[in-house]
């Protein structure tokens, strides 16, 4: 998305990043086509203006264009999984909906854009962790593997130690 956004205004990467997490949205308005912005806010020399609607339009289409992708492909493989079944994506085949993670669940509306594209529940993950700086949807995905991993790994096998234990392990095969 910072990509799409960089090339419709001619700006940089960097310039386009911040624009996104400021003033982007996953779902275009027409109240934003009118609203004019500055990139530092203080409309001082060297301060670039932009339109609102342009960068929700550039933002909310990429969003758009993916998640219809994403539907397009789960059907796809739900046909493959029931051949020859009418197969319906629907909140009676995901009770829990969708779980937005990620970089991208940050984007203002992003629950909403979803909601409307794949007519099902949707929610932004965010973990559930002790320390309040990974608890960010960004994080959802890797703190999730690592509780994963730790809970399900069996326990530590403590070793007897000293001289019989060395000797045993020796001659172990």
């Amino acid at each position: 998305m910072t990509n799409d956004l960089s090339v419709a205004l001619r700006i940089s990467r960097e310039t386009a990043e911040d624009l996104k997490l400021r003033f982007g949205s996953a779902l275009h308005r027409e109240a934003d086509a009118n609203q004019t912005i500055w990139k530092d806010g203080d409309r001082g020399l060297g301060d670039q203006q932009f339109n609102r609607g342009t960068i929700t339009q550039v933002l909310s289409l990429r969003y758009q264009e993916t998640f219809e992708y994403v539907k397009k492909d789960i059907m796809q493989h739900l046909e493959q999984l029931f051949p020859g079944h009418a197969v319906k994506l629907d909140q009676y085949f995901l009770p829990a909906g969708i779980i937005l993670t990620g970089g991208s669940a940050n984007l203002a509306d992003a629950a909403d854009a979803v909601h409307a594209i794949m007519q099902l529940p949707t929610r932004i993950g965010v973990p559930t962790f002790e320390n309040d700086s990974l608890r960010k949807p960004e994080y959802a995905g890797v703190v999730g593997l690592m509780t994963a991993a730790i809970t399900d790994s069996p326990p530590p096998v403590r070793r007897q130690r000293g001289f019989w234990a060395s000797l045993k392990d020796l001659f172990r095969f």
